[in-house]
């Protein structure tokens, strides 16, 4: 759906398909799926061809991540949260370091520039924590949304208990969104100023430098998006006397 004269559209508006009573944003789905393909088929082709004695480039790339995110999951959490986690952490990281490249293509739309897809990831989040905590230890669990404190306090720190329940998937997707979407709209400004011709030539190098910090701090985003969902599911594992190993 496109905006007004302005040649940008509003970039809160999506084409959409209309399907069984539901509307989906079309681009923000087509996007996704290439992103999910890539990802697919490279992991398949990857690990297909791998060759340890003589890794290739993409095999070492691949390596060296997760064995990135690997010591990054053990330096936080127990083994055994490690173990259970290190496998949503990386494809998230994946996930989210692609999309973010594929939304750096002029005219192309990042998934995570549309508010559902940051909100879904942040909503699984919300669950892993509450799942995983109450697995770990059981009714225990819920100890924290009623702390032990003098009868008088307790109103407010259940009522601080809860309102970080909310906040937490909250800050968590809407940290993302804001810093994916503030980029891609400024390359979408950038890329309707600079004219063609003799003008484009010049703007070039700002855009490309603008399009390379984009990235970084869209990676940065991303790494700290996967770094809060393991320390909000570790804590939630977490044993009391424990919990600082965790964070």
């Amino acid at each position: 759906m496109g905006g007004g004269g302005s040649g940008l559209g509003n970039p809160l508006l999506h084409p959409q398909w209309h399907v069984f009573g539901l509307s989906l944003n079309a681009d923000t789905l087509v996007t996704m799926w290439i992103v999910m393909a890539i990802l697919l088929v490279g992991a398949t082709l990857i690990v297909r061809t791998a060759n340890p004695d003589v890794p290739g480039p993409l095999q070492n790339v691949l390596e060296y991540a997760f064995d990135f995110i690997g010591s990054f999951v053990q330096e936080s959490v127990n083994p055994k949260a490690g173990a259970m986690l290190f496998d949503y952490l990386a494809t998230t990281l994946l996930f989210l370091v692609l999309a973010t490249v594929i939304g750096a293509i002029p005219f192309v739309h990042s998934p995570v520039a549309d508010a559902n897809v940051p909100i879904g990831m942040a909503a699984i989040v919300f669950v892993m924590t509450h799942y995983y905590g109450f697995r770990t230890k059981g009714i225990r669990y819920f100890a924290h949304f009623a702390p032990k404190a003098p009868v008088f306090i307790r109103p407010v720190l259940v009522l601080m208990a809860l309102i970080e329940l909310v906040a937490n998937p909250t800050t968590l997707s809407m940290r993302i969104f804001g810093n994916i979407f503030a980029g891609e709209l400024l390359t979408r400004v950038l890329t309707h100023l600079i004219p063609f011709g003799f003008g484009y030539i010049i703007g070039f190098a700002p855009q490309v430098a603008w399009l390379l910090f984009s990235l970084f701090v869209d990676a940065i985003q991303s790494y700290v998006f996967m770094a809060l969902t393991l320390t909000y599911v570790g804590m939630a594992m977490a044993d009391e006397g424990h919990e600082g190993e965790a964070a």
